[in-house]
């Protein structure tokens, strides 16, 4: 059976700010943050999707560059984007957007698709026309961008449907893998707590917020995640570190 090899310049790509899809900066290194902030690498640790994930990666740098250029931070780029989706389309006094509401707009739906395109697992063909889609898209978007072109009030109001409903699914997405980690956590190291679910929850709680950026009580991790798991056993593991 075929195994995927390993990406020998993990190392590298992953302190790369621009190997990650979601950044909380501009040039922020990931190490110097213990990665927080940073989600969905392009170049991931294995060697999987390289012929088209390098173009991605370039394309993503290239994006950043030209937005660092004009906005210097990405907070002053959200300002800019938030304006936009803030303004009644339908006030026949709106002027047209300005330039940097555009780039912004433009910024927004790369990354939107990029990160559709990045998620897809390609295990399916649904998957890889997922994939196919995102990725035009976010081309298109960069080409946008990068000439200069303004959005029109269908394509805004598009944009707003699209980031509403991304938004809930992204939150139910991250909150399933969450609780499927943390169910997989517990049943590597319940030995190590000597079967203690409120020590567990308590170390664990911490590690959601600090590392997946999920927030949920101890309680309910330990009465509502953790029900029906299984009870301790063997040490298995070391204890979480915190």
């Amino acid at each position: 059976m075929f195994e995927m090899q390993k990406n020998f310049n993990w190392a590298v790509h992953q302190n790369d700010p621009n190997n990650w899809v979601k950044i909380p900066e501009f040039d922020v290194i990931p190490s110097t943050v213990s990665f927080v902030g940073f989600a969905y690498p392009i170049l991931g640790p294995k060697d999987k999707g390289f012929l088209w994930r390098v173009p991605v990666w370039e394309t993503v740098r290239t994006v950043r560059l030209l937005a660092k250029r004009r906005f210097g931070t990405l907070l002053q780029l959200r300002v800019a984007s938030r304006s936009l989706y803030e303004e009644d389309l339908l006030d026949p006094e709106r002027e047209v957007f300005s330039d940097d509401q555009a780039f912004a707009f433009f910024y927004d739906a790369f990354f939107f698709n990029i990160e559709r395109a990045v998620l897809q697992n390609g295990k399916t063909l649904v998957d890889e026309q997922a994939r196919s889609v995102g990725l035009a898209r976010a081309m298109e978007a960069a080409v946008q961008l990068m000439g200069g072109q303004r959005p029109n009030l269908v394509s805004v109001a598009s944009a707003r449907i699209a980031l509403a409903r991304s938004g809930a699914d992204a939150k139910h997405r991250d909150g399933r893998q969450a609780r499927e980690w943390i169910r997989a956590e517990w049943a590597t190291h319940r030995g190590a707590y000597d079967g203690n679910r409120s020590a567990f929850a308590r170390d664990y709680c911490a590690r959601l917020w600090n590392e997946r950026f999920v927030k949920v009580t101890e309680k309910q991790l330990r009465e509502v995640w953790l029900r029906d798991a299984p009870p301790a056993g063997k040490p298995a593991g070391l204890q979480a570190s915190r």
